[in-house]
């Protein structure tokens, strides 16, 4: 019985990968012109819920970021086309697939403090409570996260890069794993600076680096994609950029 279970799971998956290529495929032309084209200074009534749908992942690419789900972009196993007919309230493969990548593409720009997000404690979407079950995602057991200040700065200092569109994925703003929050060789500098609580200079100018604050600057870059994905749900969006 686990066998056909575990068959049948992996036909649904590879059904649910065709259908996500082949519309890629369809709305090819689309999503080209909508990249090309100047970013949205207004998201409508058909932005917004994209905006809150969005899911979000790790990339372990060497200090690692948070990212957009670039595949099954509003959840892992879910059917774009089905959730974001439902969402922008019609089935319109081309503008499910132009209003996609205008919403996306503001994410930088409303993390950057376009919208915005008091400190509190925020529900984690259902959907990514099993994704968030490590004590370091920093999301508690009853599935809520502490937003902090902290979080809100380093997202606002986020360097951002899109992915190209590359089938069956999106191309969906990532934040730059090797340096995600500025132009330093290690992770915790650049987070230092942003915090105001920089590192002292030894008499070559070179950081002097903390162990204990280091390990406290890493638990909360590990917190980011966690923050990134309340943030996205939780937060006050503009009507107009």
């Amino acid at each position: 019985m686990k066998a056909l279970r575990r068959f049948m799971s992996q036909l649904r998956y590879a059904w649910l990968l065709r259908a996500e290529h082949l519309l890629l495929a369809r709305q090819e032309a689309t999503i080209e012109r909508a990249l090309a084209a100047a970013p949205v200074r207004e998201l409508g009534p058909a932005h917004h819920p994209l905006i809150r749908r969005l899911r979000v992942t790790w990339v372990p690419i060497e200090s690692g970021a948070p990212s957009l789900l670039t595949m099954f972009p509003f959840g892992w196993g879910q059917s774009t086309g089905r959730v974001g007919a439902a969402l922008i309230g019609k089935r319109d493969e081309a503008l499910l697939a132009k209003t996609l990548v205008e919403a996306s593409a503001v994410i930088p720009q409303l993390a950057a403090g376009a919208a915005t997000l008091r400190p509190g404690r925020y529900a984690m979407p259902a959907d990514m409570l099993a994704y968030f079950e490590a004590p370091e995602s920093g999301v508690t057991g009853d599935g809520m996260f502490d937003f902090r200040q902290e979080h809100a700065l380093l997202l606002r200092y986020c360097v951002w890069r899109r992915d190209l569109l590359w089938r069956p994925c999106w191309p969906l703003p990532n934040v730059d794993g090797k340096r995600p929050y500025g132009a330093s060789a290690y992770v915790e500098l650049d987070m230092a600076r942003i915090l105001g609580q920089p590192f002292p200079l030894d008499d070559d100018g070179r950081p002097v680096v903390d162990e204990e604050a280091a390990a406290s600057l890493l638990a909360l870059h590990d917190q980011m994609t966690a923050a990134l994905q309340v943030f996205l749900v939780h937060a006050v969006l503009p009507d107009r950029l």
